[in-house]
């Protein structure tokens, strides 16, 4: 039922809705000549399931291969059609973007501000992995859920999840290290900070391209590069030798 509920909320996101009432003007007037691509697609659709990280990373991709194949049936057809469909993809780029996932779970969403005053009220032991995005950036976008579902299930007393926004605040950017270039490939950016210092962070400084890791911002690759099953364990034993 939960998941029948978000596909809707999903479809009535203005960026959803304009791209499926597009492709569907086109599979209606040209059913047969669409018919032989949709087999391709299905299974473009499973392997790219098996490599995303999440949902809006699935959706993402499969609508950039649905534009290709629209825009190369189009072409065979018209080349009027298909430039009616770029006109239209382009207008539909310039009004809206793909939504990130909307979900909460444990991330505190913070100011630039608020988080020096998070992490200067920090203990010893006190932990917070921070995600530095932008609304604007894709790679963001796509990564928007796999920071949520960290967060509910690694959130501890010593170990917080918060996200700041630095598209916002472009000189929380510097005073960070973090470069909002879009072609940099440093958004999203993940630093852990302990005891109000940073001790590592994703991408790393000398791999600004993710040359290290295939799929640097999966769930997987997050809890191996920050140790976070490790850091639960302890947390959770930490906290029952207290009581």
């Amino acid at each position: 039922m939960e998941v029948a509920m978000e596909v809707v909320q999903t479809l009535s996101e203005p960026f959803y809705a304009l791209h499926a009432l597009t492709f569907l003007s086109y599979f209606m007037a040209r059913h047969a000549a669409t018919t032989s691509s949709s087999p391709l697609f299905l299974n473009y659709l499973l392997y790219r399931w098996r490599k995303c990280q999440s949902y809006e990373a699935l959706v993402g991709d499969g609508l950039l291969y649905a534009k290709g194949v629209l825009m190369l049936l189009a072409t065979l057809l018209d080349r009027r059609l298909a430039a009616w469909y770029l006109l239209l993809f382009t207008v539909i780029f310039l009004l809206c973007q793909q939504p990130p996932f909307k979900g909460l779970g444990n991330v505190i969403q913070m100011t630039p501000l608020q988080l020096e005053n998070y992490l200067s009220e920090g203990t010893a032991t006190r932990c917070w992995l921070i995600e530095f995005r932008a609304v604007w950036s894709p790679q963001c976008i796509r990564a928007s859920r796999v920071f949520v579902n960290l967060s509910a299930r690694y959130s501890t007393e010593d170990l917080y999840f918060g996200s700041v926004d630095i598209g916002r605040f472009p000189k929380a950017s510097e005073a960070y290290g973090i470069s909002l270039g879009v072609n940099i490939g440093e958004l999203p950016t993940y630093i852990l900070f302990q005891n109000g210092h940073e001790v590592v962070r994703l991408p790393p400084i000398d791999d600004i391209d993710g040359k290290k890791f295939s799929n640097p911002f999966s769930e997987s690759a997050l809890v191996q590069y920050f140790e976070l099953d490790r850091r639960l364990i302890f947390d959770l034993d930490m906290n029952h030798s207290k009581k």
